[in-house]
């Protein structure tokens, strides 16, 4: 399959159970995987506000504390920084 970029759940779920997963690596390196979230475009209703308030949630600040833990990033890191200690927030 040559480099795929995967998301970390996905690559080692696949990763054991199948061959021909690589995952791609920048020359330059990286420090994290990015939380990257988007909207069907489907979506409607009842169901496309079910799903813009699991994003506004999601931005909310507590999911991205969480997820920067894990090494991952997110898109909104002003209203993440409060709910990380001093220490977490300068590693990033």
């Amino acid at each position: 399959m040559g480099n795929l970029s995967l998301w970390a759940p996905t690559y080692f779920r696949n990763h054991f159970r199948q061959s021909g997963y690589k995952l791609a690596t920048p020359r330059e390196g990286y420090r994290a995987w990015y939380v990257g979230l988007s909207l069907s475009r489907c979506a409607t209703g009842k169901i496309c506000d079910a799903a813009y308030a699991c994003l506004n949630w999601w931005q909310s600040g507590w999911p991205g504390a969480i997820m920067a833990r894990q090494g991952y990033y997110i898109s909104n890191p002003e209203r993440t920084r409060a709910r990380l200690s001093p220490a977490e927030w300068d590693f990033w």
